[in-house]
């Protein structure tokens, strides 16, 4: 029933993104950038192309990621600002050591071509420290949203296709029912490499996936990777316990003592949930089911929107109003470099009883200065080279003008105020962001300064939550230990 009710609420979380004004050119404008055509070029015409999208994008997102961010703990309660200074200390240490930067300019990158882009902030047990996963906008949806932020859905449904392989390992228990979900995938999003492909033989490019192929059965070599789609759906359960005795909540062993930070006991009466609810699935497959693991009580996943609009919950990107200049751009090059073509190569036009073959070697000549050809075939029909008419001037005005257009929608000439501004002091880097430059520019970073805010205070509460006195002692010496480290139940 909780796997059902979960789906069921996965598909309307869907809905609430796909029925969104934009969405269907996400994947569009994710091949424009990478530089895919989407004109048809008839044989012998010109394929010139210049990605002109994919310039903007690349310009746009490093002048958006061009800014080293400063975060300071503050607190107006004297008693904590010890703490708040040793937070600001341990965030420093974190975001260099862990590559966050890189962390959070692909969540920028997401946003770009999506218009959204998720940061997910978790403890990740491989590396033994809070990480930062970044995710396409498509692929966290809101259920039942209040307005257009995160902190104000009843849900947040996520989902990220594993490798099987990984999914077993982490949920053991289930691992044999996790086979059964599992389904082959290329292993690239890149539209050409299909899986009929690969199962025509067509080699893995990574060494890695290949000796995993190889290790496969053989009726299944070379058919791409087994993955399964997990969901993480946190949201908020108001149940209470309405029992006369207390609950145990998370891990606990046979002595009934903890066996996690985040298990807890409710007495009764009281919420189970206080800090939301958190259940992992696949499609027909229950892998968890308990309290969220973090004690901040927030959906631990930050949204950053490039314009964020009160009626759509993606928001909008400059980068979707670019495709269309983007093929008049393509068409308009091609033309004039047929046109280019005709002038080096005119066509050549023969009478009725006129050889093929003779025609073919007086066109191949006509590249070739001062190349002539004398009709030896005692034809009597003339051969006649057509007078190419010069290009339009109104071609490369059209020209120029697409390529002007994409850069100014983008913003690119705006955003050169973000670089500039962030040569200031780095202590007072977001202040001064807001009165760098054109009111666009103003209005990113204040975009910027709301995602980190909510990154800032989840990694307050989640460095709170596992980075024991001893490894706080050896990030930041002696100074930082203070008498509420050592709170039974902080």
């Amino acid at each position: 029933n909780l796997v059902g009710f979960c789906n069921e609420i996965s598909k309307q979380a869907e809905l609430t993104v796909s029925s969104c004004e934009g969405h269907s050119r996400i994947q569009k404008t994710w091949q424009a950038i990478m530089g895919a055509d989407v004109i048809p070029v008839p044989k012998e015409s010109s394929s010139t192309r210049i990605n002109e999208v994919g310039r903007v994008y690349e310009i746009g997102w490093a002048h958006l990621t061009d800014v080293k961010p400063t975060v300071a703990f503050r607190t107006h309660n004297a008693e904590f600002e010890g703490h708040a200074s040793d937070y600001t200390k341990l965030w420093q240490i974190w975001y260099y050591n862990r590559a966050i930067d890189q962390k959070y300019s692909s969540t920028v990158a997401y946003a770009l071509a999506c218009a959204s882009g998720y940061a997910h902030q978790v403890w990740n047990k491989r590396v033994n420290d809070i990480d930062v996963a970044a995710y396409d906008g498509r692929d966290w949806r809101p259920v039942a949203p209040f307005d257009t932020t995160v902190q104000s859905c009843w849900g947040m449904d996520g989902v990220r296709a594993v490798p099987l392989t990984w999914a077993q390992a982490m949920f053991p228990h289930k691992a044999e029912e996790l086979r059964r979900d599992a389904i082959t995938e290329s292993p690239s999003r890149v539209p050409e490499v299909s899986n009929e492909a690969m199962a025509g033989g067509r080699p893995i490019a990574s060494p890695f996936w290949s000796q995993h192929a190889e290790s496969r059965a053989v009726e299944k070599r070379g058919k791409g990777i087994e993955v399964v789609y997990l969901h993480w759906l946190y949201y908020n359960d108001p149940s209470r316990n309405d029992s006369s005795s207390a609950k145990y909540m998370g891990d606990f062993d046979e002595a009934g003592e903890a066996l996690t930070n985040y298990s807890y006991i409710v007495e009764p009466n009281q919420p189970l949930y206080p800090r939301k609810r958190l259940t992992v699935y696949t499609k027909s497959v229950l892998c968890y089911d308990g309290p969220s693991h973090n004690w901040h009580g927030m959906f631990p996943v930050s949204k950053y929107t490039m314009t964020p609009l009160p009626n759509t919950w993606l928001g909008h990107t400059p980068m979707w109003d670019t495709l269309s200049p983007q093929e008049t751009i393509t068409r308009v090059l091609r033309v004039m470099d047929n046109q280019l073509r005709k002038l080096q190569r005119p066509p050549v036009r023969g009478g009725r009883s006129s050889d093929e073959e003779e025609l073919r070697k007086l066109s191949e000549m006509l590249i070739n200065p001062g190349a002539f050809f004398r009709d030896t075939g005692g034809s009597s029909d003339p051969i006649k080279i057509e007078q190419v008419q010069p290009l339009d001037q109104m071609a490369m005005v059209l020209l120029e003008f697409c390529i002007r257009k994409i850069a100014d929608r983008v913003g690119i000439e705006d955003m050169s105020g973000i670089a500039k501004a962030a040569q200031l002091p780095s202590d007072a880097t977001i202040d001064k962001l807001l009165f760098a430059s054109s009111p666009t520019t103003r209005w990113r970073s204040r975009m910027f300064e709301l995602f980190y805010r909510e990154q800032g205070r989840m990694f307050l509460f989640n460095a709170a939550q596992h980075y024991p006195v001893r490894r706080k002692f050896k990030m930041i010496g002696r100074a930082s230990m203070k008498p509420t480290d050592y709170d039974y139940n902080p």
